[in-house]
């Protein structure tokens, strides 16, 4: 059957069996365990950062939900009901739940829509109507429902269930479907869940995060009080990125709608990641009562000969073609355009430019090749989310962006198979072509607020010069003159005819509240 039609008759049907709860009317903020913890939860972890969300004063400012994500879950008993891992929840969620309650606060769970979690524990698929049961008698009040060992049922299958079981039970509880944006939930979700992911996993590096604004960018129409494009959890003071990366991370999320669902140590933050997580103004718009998801506005290119690279489908195209002489790998039509390598630490990141670094290539067996960065033990990979897919078949041949990583001979997202006569370094037996990403760098997103005033972000997303990026009015709509707001720096800045503009570094952004003065 018609892949549209499917989808037809499907909303259809969940506009009949439709998500009753009320919750969602604004995103949700709080706290998520994944992002920092994995597996390496326990109640008492659960209960500290209820306190400190508390103690900071992150509690006043929205952050209600305190979420446990995968690795709670001990076994089913004999009637099939499902119970905490007694070692690591001795006392048991319900009594975990009514802390949290005490402190003012939510408590968030996770399961997956399938016979097992992604962690391998006891998954709801077969099992929703007991798991919502239990969920509802524990006092749980937010469920982010995953998407592994499916059984290769469909989404529109598995979700409704749990969502059918849910409302059955009469107790409100917020449903964040997380079903890594196959099968474009954009599109249906809003029927079944309170927010639904758009994207694969967020990695705590810049390529990852921005990757993934420009993937949410796309469903923005979609989103609206009850139900939210999300684009995954914060990364925000975890440390993979510096501190202007995490701002642009925290305003873009921001001002598109996402939840903001803090994914750090809490009970460790610095000064500046607490600042930045509870500035009241960005958090005002992410829960600007519209509704209106941000997105972006403008693109532009900036003047620079600083690149990315990153994984393209292999094309007869010279942005794809290379060569190697001695220590150093450079375009083949453009001879001062090579790989560079920075931010190195544990891993770092690939770009071109006129400086290169010296990477060397280590023949694997064959044509195939690890790209060492000389004297280090870093390594050129793509991105992990990105290796399994085949690029030839997305709608425009677009993949990860490359970094460094530990190098490690066994992993597939370091072989490269390179043909020197054609000058490509092929990745995953040809499903991308190592390529530089010729993406416009100047950025200009918004969106519109309560009172006929706009958010703005002002982003430089590439390398190199501070760019000089404007906002024109005009194309908001505003022909009047604006008063114009920097809100990361809670000033004004003045009243500006026609257009705003500021100069903005690499990998970094201005936000702003636009309100016309009639």
């Amino acid at each position: 059957m018609n892949k549209r039609i499917i989808i037809v008759i499907f909303a259809f049907i969940v506009f009949i069996c439709s998500l009753d709860n009320g919750l969602g009317r604004t995103p949700p903020l709080g706290w998520n365990s994944w992002n920092k913890y994995y597996c390496d939860i326990n109640e008492n972890l659960i209960k500290e950062t209820a306190d400190a969300l508390v103690a900071t004063g992150l509690d006043k400012k929205g952050y209600k939900y305190v979420n446990i994500d995968d690795c709670w879950e001990g076994e089913r008993d004999k009637d099939g009901y499902i119970h905490e891992n007694p070692k690591t929840f001795p006392k048991g969620i319900a009594l975990l739940a009514e802390y949290v309650h005490s402190r003012g606060l939510k408590l968030g769970i996770y399961s997956s829509a399938g016979t097992k979690t992604c962690q391998g524990k006891p998954g709801s698929l077969y099992y929703e109507e007991k798991d919502a049961e239990v969920f509802a008698k524990w006092k749980i009040d937010y469920l982010k429902y995953d998407n592994c060992y499916n059984e290769g049922l469909s989404n529109f299958i598995r979700y409704p269930k749990m969502r059918d079981a849910l409302n059955s039970t009469g107790r409100p509880i917020y449903y964040s479907l997380c079903q890594w944006g196959n099968q474009d939930p954009a599109t249906w979700g809003s029927e079944v869940g309170n927010s639904w992911r758009t994207t694969g996993d967020i990695q705590d590096n810049w390529n990852s995060m921005i990757d993934i604004a420009d993937l949410n960018n796309q469903w923005a129409a979609y989103a609206g009080p009850g139900g939210w494009n999300d684009p995954d959890m914060l990364e925000v003071g975890n440390g993979g990125m510096n501190h202007e990366e995490y701002k642009v991370h925290f305003m873009l999320w921001s001002l598109m709608k996402a939840p903001l669902l803090i994914g750090c140590d809490v009970r460790k933050m610095d000064k500046q990641t607490l600042e930045l997580l509870g500035n009241e103004e960005i958090i005002a718009v992410n829960q600007d009562p519209l509704g209106i998801q941000g997105y972006k506005l403008v693109s532009r290119p900036t003047n620079t000969t600083i690149f990315d690279v990153m994984m393209t489908k292999c094309l007869a195209d010279p942005q794809q073609k290379w060569d190697v002489n001695g220590d150093k790998i450079c375009m083949r039509r453009d001879a001062k355009k090579c790989l560079t390598a920075t931010d190195i630490k544990d891993r770092g990141n690939v770009f071109v430019s006129p400086t290169p670094s010296k990477f060397i290539l280590k023949r694997i067996s064959g044509e195939k090749y690890s790209i060492n960065l000389e004297n280090t033990n870093l390594c050129v990979a793509a991105e992990t989310e990105w290796w399994h897919r085949d690029l030839s078949q997305t709608s425009n041949g677009i993949g990860p962006n490359i970094l460094l990583r530990p190098c490690n001979t066994n992993d597939k997202l370091q072989i490269w198979t390179y043909n020197e006569q054609l000058g490509i370094f092929m990745f995953d037996e040809g499903k991308g072509c190592m390529t530089i990403d010729f993406t416009y760098q100047s950025e200009v997103w918004g969106g519109p607020l309560q009172g006929k005033r706009w958010a703005v972000v002002l982003l430089h997303r590439g390398l190199g010069p501070d760019a000089q990026i404007c906002v024109d009015f005009r194309i908001l709509g505003i022909e009047s003159a604006v008063k114009v707001r920097d809100i990361y720096e809670k000033k004004d800045l003045g009243v500006f005819k026609n257009k705003y503009c500021a100069s903005i570094p690499q990998h970094a952004a201005k936000m702003l509240i636009l309100t016309p003065m009639q």
